[in-house]
């Protein structure tokens, strides 16, 4: 939980640092302006800011799913922040998820050990309406996609 204004601050330098650098990838498309367009103000002033982290050590050795799957730690990671959204917009809250940052700038500035992973910045803070459509769908930064071609039965490509 992150309360302080200067660590917000510092915290929000380290996204829209990171902002900048990416916007690069999309200089040759009309994405760069909406990509440059991303609020990162949330981390500054929601009322509720948090660095969400994922502890391969934790449990020991044998953890259930992580025995065969290390990555399952970050997989149950992002689960339990979707359940965080979850939570949030039921309670008439909106939540913020900023995933453009270098790790070493948030453990840096949140003094976190090396092998503790920073997954996300989120910010929780009250809003008046929610968007009928994601952001990212409203500004044409994607479109959404048909399940169709994205699920498949009993193997790969398989209808």
């Amino acid at each position: 939980m992150i309360e302080s204004n200067e660590l917000k601050k510092r915290l929000a330098w380290a996204a829209d640092k990171e902002r900048r650098a990416l916007a690069i990838h999309y200089e040759d498309d009309d994405r760069a302006e909406k990509f440059l367009s991303l609020k990162v103000e949330g981390i500054k002033d929601a009322p509720l800011t948090i660095c969400v982290t994922c502890d391969p050590s934790r449990g020991g050795a044998h953890v259930l799913g992580r025995n065969s799957i290390p990555e399952t730690d970050i997989m149950s990671t992002a689960c339990a922040i979707q359940n965080m959204w979850l939570a949030a917009c039921a309670e008439g809250l909106a939540m913020g998820w900023v995933s453009f940052y270098k790790k070493a700038d948030i453990r840096d500035i949140l003094e976190i050990p090396l092998h503790i992973d920073p997954i996300a910045i989120i910010s929780i803070g009250y809003t008046d309406e929610y968007p009928k459509q994601p952001i990212l769908e409203l500004v044409n930064w994607e479109k959404r996609q048909t399940l169709e071609h994205l699920i498949f039965n009993n193997k790969w490509g398989g209808n």
